[in-house]
């Protein structure tokens, strides 16, 4: 079967990981899939003043911003070498057409591509240009608890014309119940479906850190909180490093690529987060780790991974009182492992089944 895989694709660790997660399952199980890159994203003939715009741009970020524009440089790396994209741009009418012809399904997911606030959110991620019968979804994500009211009517009609309709978050699928009377199944995150050793194929093309080290992920500035604990573990630990990145200029490795950052969680000692593909990976890595809330965000971008660690028992991680770090905290996987693994055989036994 030809599967192309509808998905949002930017600049961050959670997203392409997730992307080439849902396509390695499905490669696994004898499909050949392609992802549409970049819905949105308009194809057109660039005019001379959108090329001087770029260039000055692209100076811009060499001179004064050279850490993220070499981030920049190892997302695309990651790009051509893990992902395989689609020839067609569903933006134009006749590229539907013929997407709709070559493609046998399309999965839509997994991560927030249903998240309403969104404006660049449109009929392309619910697959609404192919024939019914080819709509399904994997993990698909609010972001959010809501659809905002004066999108609801929008939302409702592309999710009634979806032939199976899976979410990542229990939210997500009361969210769609409230709409068309239909209560969705709920599946993890695509990333939790492949193994510790299908990932280190990734992790371990990267040279490891010589020394021990703390790892930081924020994608929210860290709270005066956050920034004490650090303070006063750095003056307890002076062995051990403290490698961070954050939405910021001066983390530490803030230029790195999805697989470099792999490694970074696999062999950190402990990982502080509010990311919910942080606390993913320190999952699957069976890595000590806590995580926060993220600040300048409504609180129900929470329930991401809220949902996530009450499905695993590990809501002690989340937001800890009294948080010291004098000494690592070892973590008790096994429970949560049990549950894992029940849950990776649900959502292979419904992949399988969308894609028969």
């Amino acid at each position: 079967m030809k599967i192309c895989i509808i998905t949002m694709i930017s600049d961050n660790y959670g997203n392409r990981l997730q992307n080439y997660a849902l396509q390695e399952v499905l490669k696994d199980l004898g499909h050949v899939v392609e992802t549409i890159h970049n819905p949105w994203r308009k194809k057109y003939n660039i005019s001379l003043e959108k090329c001087k715009f770029i260039i000055k741009k692209i100076i811009f970020y060499i001179t004064k911003r050279p850490k993220r524009f070499k981030r920049k440089l190892n997302f695309e790396k990651f790009n051509d070498e893990n992902i395989c994209f689609s020839r067609y741009w569903i933006n134009k009418k006749r590229d539907r057409i013929k997407a709709n012809k070559f493609y046998d399904l399309f999965v839509c997911g997994s991560d927030q591509i249903w998240n309403s606030e969104a404006e660049e959110i449109d009929g392309k991620y619910f697959a609404d240009f192919a024939d019914r019968k080819k709509r399904v979804s994997y993990a698909a994500s609010f972001g959010i608890e809501y659809v905002v009211d004066e999108r609801k009517k929008e939302f409702k009609k592309y999710l009634s014309e979806m032939e199976k309709i899976s979410v990542r978050e229990q939210t997500g699928s009361e969210v769609v119940e409230a709409l068309i009377n239909q209560r969705p199944e709920c599946h993890i995150d695509p990333t939790l479906l492949l193994s510790k050793n299908k990932w280190d194929f990734i992790a371990d093309k990267f040279k490891k850190p010589c020394e021990k080290y703390l790892f930081c992920y924020f994608l929210g500035k860290p709270t005066d909180h956050i920034l004490n604990i650090l303070n006063e573990y750095k003056k307890k630990n002076e062995k051990v490093n403290i490698l961070s990145i954050w939405d910021r200029d001066d983390g530490t490795h803030n230029n790195v690529g999805p697989g470099e950052f792999l490694g970074l969680i696999k062999n950190a000692e402990l990982i502080l987060t509010d990311s919910f593909h942080g606390t993913v990976f320190s999952i699957i890595y069976h890595k000590p780790f806590y995580t926060f809330s993220r600040t300048g965000v409504k609180e129900s971008m929470d329930t991401r991974v809220v949902s996530l660690l009450k499905l695993l028992e590990l809501t002690d991680r989340f937001e800890p009182e009294n948080i010291t770090l004098d000494g690592v905290e070892q973590i008790d996987f096994g429970k949560s492992k049990i549950i894992l693994d029940r849950e990776k055989k649900r959502a292979i036994e419904y992949i399988e089944g969308i894609s028969k």
